[in-house]
């Protein structure tokens, strides 16, 4: 697979352990939405390191790429990540995955995310969006506090502006200024509130493998079989 030099353009804080890096090419990057890279970075023990981060932006940009990263203070790559300024260059390779869609089936589309899991998911809809995906498409994402619904304003805009997108916040841990609307509880709890058949439809999650178990479980006593589901896990 290729190898790049890519520069950070911009770092941007989602919340206090998340941050969303725009990394940018000098020649044209490639990429199907759900798919990742490795980077190649050498710790603070001068130890090289490869760590698979999923993109999280349209591959209609070709010029840059965004990840979508937890800082972790003992992570060998995510604290080096974390200390990173605009201008600095990472060296890595790929894409890779196959965690993609294809939409000539025409399916109707539930995509399921929680925490960080949303980088893929992200690429996901905004690249269907933009290329007019004729099926309904409808995100599942779940988040312990409200600041951890990350993109949520972006989601909420993409609702507006395509009928057949639908988006399912689901806040497991509300607060006093939790917003009303969003659904309480687990993805896997939630879900057949709103998902009573599995005809026609495809499924995609992205988590920790103990949440993609739970969903899994769920949609399978829903009527899903495992040709219909895709995961990517990490744990």
């Amino acid at each position: 697979m290729e190898k790049y030099t890519a520069t950070v353009r911009g770092v941007t804080p989602l919340n206090d352990q998340v941050k969303l890096f725009r990394l940018e090419f000098e020649k044209p990057f490639e990429f199907q939405a759900g798919q990742f890279v490795i980077l190649n970075i050498t710790d603070a023990d001068g130890n090289p390191q490869r760590r698979s981060y999923s993109i999280a932006s349209s591959p209609k940009n070709k010029d840059y790429i965004e990840l979508c990263i937890k800082i972790v203070s003992n992570g060998r790559v995510s604290s080096i990540m974390g200390q990173l300024q605009e201008g600095a260059n990472i060296e890595l390779d790929g894409p890779y995955g196959k965690f993609t869609v294809d939409k000539e089936q025409k399916k109707e589309l539930l995509l399921i995310a929680a925490g960080v899991g949303i980088a893929p998911i992200r690429s996901l809809v905004l690249d269907l969006c933009e290329t007019g995906y004729s099926q309904a498409v409808s995100l599942f994402f779940g988040f312990r506090y409200m600041n951890d619904c990350l993109f949520k304003d972006e989601c909420l805009k993409l609702k507006q502006e395509f009928p057949n997108f639908n988006f399912y916040p689901i806040i497991s841990r509300p607060e006093e200024d939790s917003e009303n609307w969003m659904d309480v509880g687990h993805v896997n709890a939630v879900l057949p509130k709103y998902v009573n058949n599995a005809e026609g439809k495809e499924v995609y999650i992205c988590g920790s493998l103990p949440m993609v178990k739970d969903v899994v479980s769920a949609l399978e006593e829903i009527g899903f079989n495992r040709e219909q589901i895709r995961t990517d896990a990490w744990g």
